[in-house]
C-alpha cells in the first residue's frame, strides 16, 4: 500500500504531466514549422541489457528557441523495465556555443518512477556539461524525495540475536528508499571517420560519418538512514555512433554502446545498448544540411544515470523472546553442543525446561545405552535444521538454519519399553536421526509436540505417539524399522502431514485421530499394509497421500 506521501507525489506527478504536453503540442507546431532551424526535433529508441535487467526507452528531444549558436530544448524520456518498472522524465536544457567553439550546457529534468514493488517516487535531476568536438566533461547531481515506503512482503523483517545465553529475535520491517547522489564523466574521441558531401542525396553505409568515443566516471548514491547501504563505484563506456543512415536521412544515427560498472551492492555490472535516431520536422536548408561535428554535439543526448536509484532497507527493533513456531513455550536458554559431548546428561541434567539445544552432528555418531527423557519446553535441534520462530510479543516469524550437520544418536537399549528420545509437554525435536531401542521418538499423553524432518531406522516401532493434542508431525522419515513406521493413537487437532514410512512391516498404523490432517504423506515398500486400520479418524482430513510396492493399501481409507 502506498503511502499519502506517495499519493501527494502522483498528484504532482499527474499536473506536471498535463503542463509538459501542453507545452509539447505547441512547440511541436512552432518547431516543425521552421525551415532555417539547424538543429530538428527528433526520437531515440534505446534497448538495453544487462547480466541483471533488460530495458527500453524512448527520447523525445524538441528544441524550443534557437540561434546559430544557442538552443533551448525539451528533453522527455519514457522507461520500461522487464522488472515492471516505469519512469518518466521530463527535462529542460540550454546550450550555447562559446567562441572557442566549446559548448556549454546545463539542464533540468523531473524525474517519476513506479517501482517493482508498487511504490512512487519523484527526483529532480540537474547537470552542467562543456562539450568539445573531441571531448567532453559532465556532472549529475540527482535530489529525490525523502521517506521509506513499503515492499511486498516487507512486514516480518529481522533477525536473531544469540546474547546472554539465550536467543531473541529483533524483529523489524522492510521498506524501499530512493538514493540521493551524483556522477561525474569525462569522454574523449578515439577515432572519426567524415564524408566530405554535405549536400549527397545518395547515401552508403560505406561512406557514414562514424566516430568511436570512450568515457570513464565515478557514480555515488546514498541514503541518509543508517539502514540503508550506498552505492560508489567506477563506469566506463565506450560508443560507435554512425551519423545520417541511409533510410532516414540527415540528423539520423545509429549508436552501439558497450558499458561496465561495480559497486558493493550490484558487484560487477556488464551492459549493452543499441539506439536508432529518427528525425522529423522540415529541419534546415537542403543547400547546408549536414551538421558538421560541433553541431552534432548540439544534440547529443544528454548523459545522465537512466533511472532513479532505490534500494531496500530494513529497520530493527526491540530485542523479543522467541519460541518455536506458534505452539513453543518461549525459549529461557540457549545451548550449542555436538556430539562428542554427553549428549544424553546435557539435555537431562544440564539444560532446563524451555531450552533450546543445538547438536552439531560433526564429529560422528553419539552411542549410549539408555533412552533421553526431555523436560517441558525443550526444543532439540540438530545442525543444519531450519526452525520457525515466532516473537512472542510481536507475532513476526522468521526461520533461521543452524550450521552443522544432522546428529546420529545411536541407543543400545533394547528393552520393551526402550526409546531413543521420550518428549514431553511442548517439546520439539528436528532434524534428528535416531536409530536402534524399542521405538526412535516416543511421545505419550504430552500436548503441544512438534516433530519436525527426523529420520528414524533400524527400531521396532519408528514413532510412537499416543493420547495428545495439538501436535505437529511433519516432515519425518521411517525406514527399516521391525513393525511399525508410524504407530499412533488417540491424537487430537493435530497435524500430521508430509511423512514418509517404508521397508517396515507397516508404514503407519492410525487409530482415533480426531479433528486433525492426515496429508501428503507417502508409504513405500512395506510388506504388509502401507496404511493400516484408520478407524476413529472424525473430522481427519484425507488428501494426497499415496503409497506405492506395499503389501497392501496403498492410500489410507476413511
Amino acid at each position: 500500500m502506498q503511502s499519502k506521501n506517495s499519493g501527494q507525489s502522483l498528484s504532482r506527478f499527474a499536473l506536471l504531466f498535463l503542463a509538459a504536453s501542453s507545452l509539447v503540442f505547441s512547440s511541436v507546431k512552432t518547431s516543425v514549422a521552421q525551415d532555417d532551424n539547424i538543429w530538428s526535433p527528433y526520437v531515440d529508441m534505446t534497448a538495453y541489457g544487462s547480466n541483471d535487467r533488460w530495458l527500453g526507452q524512448a527520447n523525445l528531444f524538441l528544441p524550443l528557441e534557437q540561434s546559430e549558436d544557442s538552443m533551448l530544448f525539451l528533453d522527455f524520456r519514457g522507461l520500461w523495465t522487464d522488472d515492471r518498472s516505469t519512469e518518466g522524465n521530463w527535462g529542460l536544457g540550454y546550450r550555447k556555443i562559446l567562441a572557442s567553439e566549446r559548448i556549454v550546457g546545463v539542464y533540468g529534468f523531473f524525474d517519476h518512477r513506479s517501482t517493482s514493488q508498487n511504490n512512487a517516487f519523484s527526483q529532480a535531476t540537474f547537470g552542467a556539461e562543456l562539450l568539445d568536438v573531441n571531448w567532453g566533461v559532465r556532472m549529475n547531481g540527482y535530489v529525490p524525495e525523502t521517506g521509506i515506503k513499503g515492499v511486498v512482503g516487507g512486514g516480518g523483517a529481522g533477525q536473531l540475536v544469540f546474547q546472554g545465553g539465550n536467543v531473541f529475535m529483533q524483529s523489524g520491517s522492510s521498506g524501499e528508499v530512493a538514493y540521493w547522489g551524483m556522477d561525474f564523466e569525462a569522454e574523449g574521441l578515439l577515432w572519426r571517420r567524415e564524408n566530405s558531401c554535405n549536400t549527397c542525396s545518395a547515401f552508403s553505409l560505406a561512406n557514414l560519418d562514424a566516430e568511436l568515443w570512450a568515457s570513464a566516471g565515478v557514480y555515488h548514491f546514498d541514503h541518509d538512514d543508517a539502514g540503508s547501504r550506498g552505492l560508489t563505484g567506477p563506469r566506463l563506456r565506450t560508443e560507435l555512433r554512425l551519423y545520417d543512415l541511409p533510410l532516414l536521412g540527415f540528423d539520423s544515427r545509429f549508436v552501439a554502446t558497450a558499458q561496465y560498472e561495480h559497486d558493493q551492492i550490484r558487484g560487477s555490472v556488464g551492459s549493452g545498448m543499441l539506439s536508432l535516431r529518427i528525425p522529423f520536422g522540415k529541419g534546415r536548408k537542403s543547400s547546408d544540411r549536414k551538421l558538421n561535428a560541433l553541431g552534432r554535439r548540439m544534440v547529443n543526448p544528454i548523459v545522465r544515470d537512466i533511472d532513479i536509484v532505490s534500494n531496500q532497507k530494513s529497520t530493527l527493533g526491540e530485542l523479543e523472546g522467541v519460541k518455536v513456531g506458534d505452539l513453543g513455550q518461549e525459549i529461557t536458554s540457549y545451548h550449542a553442543i555436538t556430539t562428542s559431548d554427553d549428549v544424553e546428561d546435557y539435555i537431562e541434567n544440564t539444560a532446563s525446561t524451555n531450552a533450546l539445544i543445538v547438536i552439531d552432528g560433526t564429529p560422528g555418531a553419539y552411542n549410549y545405552a539408555s533412552g533421553i527423557v526431555m523436560k517441558s519446553g525443550q526444543a532439540i535441534v540438530g545442525g543444519g535444521g531450519t526452525v520457525e520462530f515466532t516473537g512472542v510479543n510481536s507475532g513476526t516469524k522468521l526461520n533461521h538454519t543452524f550450521s552443522g550437520s544432522s546428529p546420529i544418536i545411536n541407543s543400545s537399549d533394547s528393552g520393551m519399553v526402550s526409546f531413543n528420545i521420550k518428549t514431553s509437554d511442548y517439546a520439539v525435536v528436528n532434524n534428528i536421526q535416531l536409530q536402534g531401542t524399542e521405538s526412535g521418538i516416543h511421545s505419550g499423553s504430552k500436548d503441544g509436540v512438534q516433530l519436525i524432518n527426523n529420520h528414524v531406522s533400524n527400531t521396532n516401532l519408528g514413532f510412537r505417539i499416543y493420547n495428545g493434542s495439538n501436535a505437529l508431525i511433519m516432515g519425518n522419515t521411517a525406514n527399516g524399522n521391525a513393525f511399525y513406521g508410524f504407530l499412533v493413537n488417540d491424537l487430537t487437532n493435530s497435524t500430521f502431514n508430509g511423512n514418509t514410512a517404508s521397508s517396515s512391516v507397516t508404514g503407519f498404523y492410525l487409530t482415533d485421530i480426531t479433528n486433525s490432517t492426515f496429508n501428503d504423506n507417502t508409504a513405500t515398500n512395506n510388506s504388509v499394509s502401507g496404511y493400516s486400520n484408520f478407524t476413529g479418524m472424525t473430522g481427519t482430513t484425507n488428501e494426497g497421500n499415496t503409497g506405492t510396492g506395499n503389501g497392501s493399501k496403498d492410500t489410507p481409507s476413511f
